[in-house]
């Protein structure tokens, strides 16, 4: 006798896809209820009568039946009600079973068959294994999958697109891989599906004028093949599509030094980027972990980049990118470097142990954790770094950005100068910024903000819950409620404050300014003022408010009376100034205390004094040679 199978392993469920414990197929003769016998094996040597039950879970083993009979089979419950499925006869109502739920497994597939649109073929068609025939790649990494890959991924672009599937296993792929757009890479895990390149082979890629010849990669003419892992060429220079739970590994020319990777790039595109995603993937041993030039309306996210030169790059002009909870570890010139990032995201982010001696002997300390270099509207926020021996947050040419709620945590011990190590260095110009609640710990630079002064000040910054703050070239500066340990060692302009320290007044913090206000007279004469120790003088900002008030010592002396008092030198202007009240002045001589009002005169750099009765409160009123105490206190707004 020959064989037929009849039903092959399968699981009865009930309409909420339950199993059906201890469910029955039964079979009979074709329109007849007389019981028809089937067997266990396709040799029909054992047989199971014409009642086949499933186990507790509702699967059922392999049924096999005569392939000279026809039959009836019926599906019931194990109280032998039917459940759904009355087949008759089963040898040609095939297309009655594929239907079922069933029906997914009886399907037959080659890759080398044509299927019409609308098929379960098709659809297979655009989801295929590396491993398939006739791709047949070995994932061992002993034998060169380079060919059987990009055959796979060819066929997918010829179907018109999808994913390429990469099982468990470690894939050797010494040339090139070209991914072009609309084909996805897919693995099991970046722990498990691991493509890997140990040679320095390279392969010819059409390069567009915006790819690889900005300040990630300047090789001085653009290179005319590629040393890469995966290559993303796109169509008409533009790659969408993702790369998805896949390890990328490099290697090195010497065991575990990180200075001599025989691969250029993990990742790089050769033209524009969108609609694309990065995830769940590790790039290891490369020089250049992921290189994009252009990118937008993107996703790069939990990614690990490794051992790398060059953690992960956007290089051109770019929108509308979220680049979160990705950790590099073990770079040495950057862990994340953009460049003209526009409208985008940079948050949840880590980098640690970026430029270590001991893994980068020759490294330099030109390096930094997070570089940002002509970005506009990009929120940095709530990235880490710890250890990293060299810049920490270096931005060039920012403008209107937000950084806040990041972290650093151990700068290397061999960095001293204060304009490396700072949390935040910044070259050229700084603008319309926004730099809030950052927090460092065990750290060894001065100061929050570094840079080299230049024409173009940072200006127009607003500083807010910082732990350092020093030396830079600042205008229009607000400084806020910042805990800094070091004031603003050397400000510019009309920064308010201009300094701030950790000082403690009145239970709260408040800044110290550093400059006495200026005692002069209102008329020409002799009057000279000599300003004493103890004096005190601070700002405290409070929303949209500062507070002004300390007290400071002087000495008056003179022979010609010279009409009444002038205080100048207070960091404001007459359009922000509301009033600032002298709540007393005491000296010898008999002198008592006398409460007065203070306003900016006209060129709004100074002020006149007046008694409570607003009578002028005379130089005549103090004798000459009298040690006066005078304490102030008032308010202006700031406008920001």
């Amino acid at each position: 006798m020959a064989a037929q199978l009849l039903i092959p392993p399968f699981r009865a469920t009930d309409a909420n896809g339950n199993p059906i414990s201890g469910a029955k197929w039964k079979f009979y003769a074709t329109g007849t209820l007389t019981p028809a016998t089937v067997y266990s094996d396709k040799d029909l040597a054992t047989s199971l009568g014409s009642v086949v039950t499933a186990d507790s879970g509702g699967k059922f083993s392999p049924i096999y039946g005569d392939v000279a009979l026809s039959y009836r089979a019926i599906l019931t419950n194990s109280e032998d009600v039917a459940v759904g499925y009355d087949f008759d006869p089963i040898n040609t109502d095939a297309l009655t079973i594929l239907a079922s739920t069933i029906g997914s497994q009886l399907v037959g597939f080659s890759h080398a068959n044509s299927y019409s649109s609308a098929t379960v073929g098709k659809t297979l068609k655009a989801f295929i294994s590396v491993t398939d025939a006739p791709f047949s790649a070995v994932g061992d990494g002993v034998a060169n999958d380079s060919a059987a890959i990009q055959s796979a991924i060819d066929f997918v672009n010829t179907a018109g697109g999808g994913v390429v599937w990469f099982p468990l296993g470690t894939f050797l792929c010494n040339t090139p891989l070209e991914l072009p757009n609309g084909v996805s890479l897919k693995g099991t895990g970046r722990e498990g599906s691991i493509i890997r390149k140990d040679s320095t082979t390279t392969k010819a890629f059409t390069i567009t004028a915006t790819a690889l010849v900005n300040d990630i990669y300047v090789p001085g003419t653009i290179p005319s093949a590629l040393n890469a892992v995966i290559v993303l060429t796109g169509s008409g220079g533009r790659y969408t599509g993702g790369i998805e739970d896949l390890a990328i590994e490099g290697t090195y020319a010497t065991a575990l030094n990180y200075e001599s990777q025989k691969v250029e790039f993990g990742i790089v595109s050769v033209g524009s980027v969108s609609d694309f995603t990065l995830r769940n993937c590790a790039i290891t041993a490369t020089q250049y972990g992921a290189i994009f030039p252009v990118i937008f309306a993107s996703t790069i996210t939990q990614n690990r980049i490794s051992e790398c030169l060059y953690g992960l790059g956007i290089d051109g002009t770019s929108t509308s990118t979220a680049v979160f909870s990705n950790y590099a570890n073990n770079c040495r010139t950057y862990g994340f470097y953009f460049r003209a990032l526009h409208y985008s995201q940079i948050y949840g982010n880590a980098c640690d142990f970026l430029n270590l001696p001991s893994r980068f002997p020759t490294r330099t300390r030109t390096c930094a954790a997070y570089t940002f270099r002509s970005c506009r509207g990009t929120k940095i926020n709530n990235n880490g770094q710890e250890q990293t021996y060299g810049r920490n947050y270096r931005f060039i040419d920012t403008v209107a950005c937000t950084i806040e709620n990041n972290i650093n945590i151990g700068i290397g011990s061999d960095y001293t100068g204060t304009d490396e190590i700072a949390f935040i260095y910044s070259d050229n110009q700084m603008s319309n910024c926004t730099v809030r609640n950052n927090y460092s710990w065990s750290y060894k630079a001065s100061g929050l903000i570094s840079g080299g002064a230049n024409a173009a000040k940072h200006h127009n910054i607003y500083f807010e819950g910082q732990t350092f703050v020093s030396n830079n070239d600042f205008d229009n500066n607000i400084v806020a409620n910042s805990n800094t340990g070091v004031p603003i060692e050397a400000g510019y302009g009309n920064n308010v404050p201009v300094s701030w320290t950790n000082a403690a007044f009145g239970g709260r913090l408040v800044s110290d300014y550093e400059t006495d206000p200026v005692l002069t007279a209102n008329t020409p004469g002799d009057l000279a003022v000599t300003y004493n120790s103890g004096n005190k003088h601070y700002n405290e900002v409070v929303g949209k408010l500062i507070h002004i008030f300390g007290c400071f010592d002087v000495t008056v002396t003179y022979t010609t009376a010279s009409s009444f008092l002038i205080f100048s030198g207070f960091p404001t202007n007459s359009a922000t100034l509301w009033k600032i009240a002298i709540t007393g002045v005491e000296g010898g001589s008999g002198l008592a205390k006398k409460l007065g009002s203070f306003r900016l005169n006209a060129s709004g750099t100074s002020g006149i004094a007046f008694d409570e009765t607003d009578a002028t409160y005379a130089i005549t009123d103090i004798p000459t040679g009298t040690t006066l105490q005078i304490f102030y206190d008032g308010w202006y707004r700031r406008d920001v």
